[in-house]
């Protein structure tokens, strides 16, 4: 037997940011408001931060089917209370460092490659070449 996640007629995700969720890992707060803008398809959370002053939590899209995980999925990952909060932003920016050096290096390789295709075959030293320029 599967287990089934309540959609949202059962559990709507104002009562899931204000309660938490624990399939997501969201501990809830319950003075957070959640707004669905009709004209943009957005939906914003807005919060209370420690001097009460009201400020935008996040904004995203219900354009995608996951809307819902990915806005829970938010909130934790900015938890300041959660305790690996911190040590997941280290590693979000660890990952994204590593995969711009690694985009950097293969694009580094297909020029190194095409220079010394180029130098090559202007140098005379390519298969199939009747003489050698020097």
């Amino acid at each position: 037997m599967g287990l089934l996640l309540p959609t949202d007629d059962v559990l709507s995700i104002t009562e899931r940011v204000q309660c938490g969720d624990a399939t997501v890992g969201w501990r809830g707060d319950p003075e957070m408001d959640v707004y669905l803008d009709d004209r943009t398809g957005e939906v914003a959370v807005y919060g209370f931060d420690a001097h009460r002053q009201r400020y935008l939590v996040t904004v995203i899209g219900t354009w995608d089917p996951g809307w819902r995980h990915e806005l829970l999925r938010r909130l934790r990952d900015g938890d300041w209370q959660n305790p690996d909060a911190y040590q997941r932003a280290v590693d979000a920016e660890l990952r994204r460092e590593a995969d711009k050096d690694a985009a950097l290096a293969e694009q580094t390789s297909a020029c190194a490659e095409r220079f010394a295709w180029a130098v090559r075959r202007d140098c005379g030293h390519v298969v199939g070449q009747s003489r050698d320029f020097y």
